[in-house]
């Protein structure tokens, strides 16, 4: 099931036919489950797995050891994380997004406008 087919020469007619490779030629998936009786489904999730470590090698974070599935999870990271956000004048607190500043100076400080 997992083997190859490449094509090698048909000396008796001079044609190609196809033939089975030997497992040097199968994936490395193909040879951790040689011998197992396991379905389809379990082979595809064992690919997305793999996949998986090396995506969150690509995706992983430069200032700490936070790995992640995709690039948007490690752009939000960076920015809920390590993004020094908007700092209230007035309290100190620093908020990850304006909107939560804007709130923090409405409700605690009774003014709308942040300092400039």
């Amino acid at each position: 099931m997992f083997a190859m087919l490449v094509e090698t020469p048909n000396k008796e007619k001079g044609r190609l036919k196809p033939k089975t490779m030997g497992m040097e030629r199968i994936s490395i998936i193909a040879k951790l489950t040689r011998g197992l009786i396991i379905g389809a489904r379990l082979v595809i999730q064992l690919i997305q797995h793999v996949r998986l470590h090396i995506v969150q090698d690509i995706n992983s974070c430069d200032k700490c050891p936070s790995k992640f599935n995709t690039r948007a999870e490690l752009q939000d990271h960076i920015l809920q994380v390590h993004r020094e956000g908007a700092k209230c004048h007035l309290c100190g607190k620093v908020f990850s997004q304006r909107a939560r500043l804007l709130t923090n100076l409405r409700l605690q400080h009774c003014t709308t406008e942040p300092e400039s």
